[in-house]
Parts: C-alpha cells; structure tokens; sequence
C-alpha cells in the first residue's frame, strides 16, 4: 500500500490486509495468513464474527456518539460494574491507557534523594515480563515517592486486585485485553491523591477532589464506553483464571517445544507463571529476526512481531484465546523448518 501521506507509527511489513474470517486474514492480493499479532489489540475476538458484527450494526443503528457532557444509559452500569469488580468507589473514563498515563510524569531511572515520581509499567509490551509492582510501591512509598503505574497490557489478561498491588495511580487500555474498543480505556487514582493530580483539561474549583475532573477529554465516540460494558460481561463468562490459564498453556506450548528441539532458540521471557502471561519473545541464533519475521509472513501467512532493541532482538509472539493448538503448532513447526533448512531460498 502506498504510504505517502500516511505516516507509519510502526515499521510496516509489505502486505495489505484487506478482509478476515475467524483466525485468519486476507490480504489485497487473495492470499490467507493465520493472525498472531491481533490478540494485542481489538479484534481480539477474532475477525467478522457474525455476532459481533451483528452488534455493532444493531449499536450504529440506535447511537454512535454523544459528549460526555450528558449521561447514557451503560456509563453508569459500567462505572458500578468497574467498582465491583476493582474494589474501589469511583470510575473514570479516559480515552485510552496511554492518555491516562499522561497525567504522571517520566520514568524516573532510578532512585536519588532527588526522586519524586516513578512510573513503572505493569508488563512490558516488549518481553511479556510482568513487574512486581507491590514490592516497587513498598520501596517507593517510605521514601515518599509516588508510583504510576502503566497497566495497558495487563487488565483484562490475569485477575488482579487493588488492595494487593498497593497501587495509588492505576492507568489501563481496555482495548487490549479486555477486547474493548479502541479508545476505551480508565484511570484509577486513591481518593486522598485526587486533589493534588491535576487534569490534562482545567476543572473547576469544586472538581478539586472529584474523580470526574479527569473525564473531560474533549469530543471522544461514546460508542466505544458503551461497548465496555458487554467487553466486560464476556470477560467476566470466560474467567480470568481460566483465561490467563489458556494463554499461558498456548505460549508454553511453542515456546517450549522450540527450546526442546532446538539448542538454537532463545525465549526472552520468563516463563513462570507470575512472571509472564501471553506475551513472549524469542530470537534463533544464526538468524535475523526481521528476516525471520518476513520469511514466516511471506512463506507461511504467520503475522509476528519482530523486536530490535538496543539490548536484545527477537520476535514477539501473541495468541488470544481464540487461538487453536493446531495454530500454534503450525507456527512451530515453521520455526523448526526455518532452523533447520535456512530462510535464504
């Protein structure tokens, strides 16, 4: 596709994806590729599932868009349901996991006396390594240092709990693994920080220590708010435990069977089971992993991800729950076919 004026945000792989069915996607050309990048973002279902395609046509045809000025009949329903589930009073709606976290300040890289602030993301979106983020908070807070911490791959993949976490600022994209909309996303913030973290758009006076105050984002599809709710519901049928339990089953499955077979794969992740969920990264030695990367999309119609970082390379591989064994196995086999007999021909 020509990309003269859209402007990439990512590196692109040469290939234009023009329909889906299920697992699988179809690019301008005819030709299928079994997806393993989607269960990161919103077709997390899975693509042209007749049922939600019948949902979002039933929803487009009552109401696509209102301002936050004004309630709807699910915000309120879904805001109760966030508490519920989350332990906590109130609920904020932000457009996204990233914008919620704008409302912190950088990364501070490591503790002085001048540390004020650490932001810390809950796991990496690189290696799938999840960070102990009740242990940063017991060395932060002595020290008095506040702690943001960035959950935009975590909520939705394995039950958590405020309480256990100890977190005071909690911000979460639900388009990824709670299979929301993009633009669905929510900022936690503990009721006595309210009043010192100020809003990315001016409040009023009164909105001092209202949790609301962080709500006015400008013109957003309220669409996507209320597809939250039935995000939630599907979420709350599968189960967590049972979810988390799938993904790692799934990431095992290839991940171990390549490090079995061959003394040439490196996974990057930790495998534990609460030092990782979905996410997982591998690289082979002898071969680039762009290349690789390319090879089993051209060759094979696998869609990955290839990492290349100043500190370590590989590609990062993301199965949804919709992903079958057969799948999985399919992408392993490839990798075994590639170490073994070369990507060159």
């Amino acid at each position: 596709m020509n990309t003269t004026y859209a402007l990439p945000n990512a590196r692109r792989q040469p290939v234009t994806f023009v329909s889906g069915e299920g697992c699988y996607l179809v690019d301008d050309v005819g030709k299928r590729y079994l997806d393993l990048v989607s269960g990161l973002g919103v077709n997390a279902l899975g693509h042209n599932h007749p049922r939600v395609t019948r949902a979002i046509q039933e929803q487009a045809g009552r109401l696509l868009h209102t301002s936050a000025l004004y309630g709807n009949e699910y915000q309120e329903a879904l805001a109760s349901e966030l508490c519920r589930l989350s332990g906590t009073q109130r609920a904020v709606f932000v457009n996204s996991g990233t914008e919620a976290t704008e409302a912190a300040l950088r990364m501070v890289r490591f503790y002085s006396p001048r540390t004020r602030v650490i932001e810390v993301t809950h796991i990496t979106n690189l290696t799938g390594q999840i960070m102990p983020v009740r242990e940063i908070m017991r060395l932060a807070k002595p020290r008095g240092i506040e702690v943001f911490v960035d959950g935009a791959h975590a909520f939705g993949q394995w039950p958590m709990k405020r309480d256990e976490m100890e977190v005071d600022f909690y911000g979460t994209s639900l388009h990824k693994w709670l299979h929301a909309p993009i633009g669905a996303g929510f900022l936690y913030v503990r009721r006595e920080k309210i009043p010192k973290l100020w809003p990315m758009m001016a409040a009023a006076e009164s909105q001092t220590a209202d949790i609301r105050k962080y709500e006015e984002i400008g013109t957003h599809p309220q669409a996507n708010f209320n597809a939250v709710s039935a995000a939630l519901a599907f979420s709350q049928g599968m189960g967590l435990d049972r979810k988390i339990s799938r993904l790692r089953y799934l990431r095992d499955r290839w991940a171990k069977r390549l490090l079995a077979e061959s003394d040439r794969v490196r996974v990057l992740t930790p495998l534990g089971p609460d030092k990782s969920g979905a996410i997982c990264l591998f690289n082979v030695e002898g071969i680039d992993p762009v290349k690789l990367g390319g090879w089993l999309l051209d060759r094979h119609r696998i869609v990955n991800t290839p990492i290349v970082h100043p500190e370590f390379h590989g590609i990062r591989i993301t199965p949804s729950v919709y992903t079958s064994v057969t799948e999985i196995d399919t992408f392993a086999d490839a990798v075994l076919q590639a170490i073994k007999f070369g990507i060159a021909s």
